[in-house]
């Protein structure tokens, strides 16, 4: 127990603590006021609940008290919060009369400072102002200590450039009953399908910027600078710029990719290559060309020269072919000539049929072909 609370008690006790100056207005039984505490303690005993109204009217900060009976337990109020009936408490408010304190100035002042300070986080909270950091705290005895610590006018200022921060937030949140934030959200939106449209492919970052929700768009117009919905603006349309003049770039590049797909593909019939219809081999332009908007440059140039190897591949191949059927031609003449002059020779290189010639060929090469020959 705090030995001030204990002083109160004992001072009340022997008839030197005024009953007038400590008197409470509202007392209720079976009665628990939530919200505001500062600070609670223990007082034990049948004389909790008035030792816990005389703390109250003792103290500056205070303007409302509930006593817990179950815990013996005081807590003290900065502000008169809801009453709901619980038969756990006995709660009251301080009378007008002792809520100017005779004591230290000070205090008085202090326990304003809190007040407000508290009101005013409450007020940025409601208000989704998100204002953050040491003077944006919900606790009243974090603002009431840091204000006993300062000087006055220290905190005379402190309190001023909250209230002035909060008048800003009320003006922009003010600023959603105007057209200028539905116009806003509604040209976001467009030039954010835009974006989709042409496969921007644009992130929606941090600030949300393309993000295509109408809702979110208005509030952070509503939460910024009248300066930032304008920045916004011209930020979108340099991406937007950028997207669209890359994008008339990769048509013009897939316009030269499907030219040339078809054109290798043409050769590669010209050349008998017999490839299977597949994405990379087809007669389709627009075949090609829609697979090429979706690939990248690197993409792009591979396939083109994976097609320039199959083709040179299968020239190779198609040439080989034509001088391995000569090579097969000669070798059943000789094979020919060695059985009707009776020669006698055995083995594959004199067989009669062409193909065995063409495959001995078509495997060790038209230069073993012609050593063989």
């Amino acid at each position: 127990m705090r030995l001030w609370v204990v002083l109160a008690v004992l001072l009340s006790a022997i008839g030197l603590a005024s009953p007038q100056a400590l008197a409470q207005a509202d007392v209720q039984q079976d009665v628990m006021i939530q919200r505001g505490d500062y600070d609670s303690f223990k007082i034990p005993g049948p004389r909790g609940p008035s030792a816990c109204a005389e703390a109250c009217g003792r103290d500056p900060r205070c303007k409302a008290w509930t006593y817990i009976r179950t815990v013996e337990q005081c807590r003290l109020k900065y502000e008169i919060g809801v009453a709901v009936e619980n038969k756990c408490c006995v709660s009251g408010v301080k009378s007008d009369k002792s809520d100017k304190p005779s004591g230290d100035g000070r205090q008085a002042f202090c326990a304003d400072y809190a007040s407000q300070a508290v009101d005013a986080n409450d007020a940025n909270l409601s208000q989704d102002c998100r204002l953050t950091g040491p003077r944006w705290s919900a606790d009243y005895r974090t603002h009431y200590t840091w204000c006993m610590r300062v000087e006055r006018r220290e905190a005379v200022a402190e309190g001023e450039l909250r209230s002035a921060e909060v008048v800003r937030c009320q003006q922009r949140a003010s600023r959603s009953k105007s057209p200028l934030c539905d116009h806003y959200a509604r040209m976001a939106s467009v030039m954010i399908r835009a974006g989709d449209a042409g496969n921007c492919g644009l992130d929606a970052g941090k600030n949300n910027r393309w993000l295509d929700d109408a809702a979110v768009q208005r509030r952070q117009c509503e939460a910024a600078p009248q300066r930032v919905p304008e920045a916004e603006f011209a930020a979108r349309q340099r991406q937007l710029a950028t997207c669209f003049e890359r994008a008339g770039k990769e048509e013009e590049a897939c316009v030269a990719y499907a030219d040339g797909a078809v054109e290798q593909y043409q050769k590669a019939v010209d050349a008998q290559c017999e490839f299977a219809e597949s994405r990379s081999w087809n007669s389709s332009k627009a075949r090609h060309y829609v697979w090429c908007l979706d690939a990248s440059a690197k993409d792009r140039e591979d396939e083109s020269f994976k097609r320039d190897d199959e083709l040179a591949e299968c020239r190779r191949q198609a040439t080989l072919r034509k001088a391995c059927g000569e090579y097969a031609e000669t070798a059943i003449e000789q094979a020919s000539l060695n059985e009707n002059e009776r020669c006698g020779l055995r083995g594959s290189a004199w067989s009669k049929y062409k193909d065995d010639h063409i495959d001995f060929c078509m495997q060790e090469g038209e230069r073993a072909a012609r050593k063989e020959e």
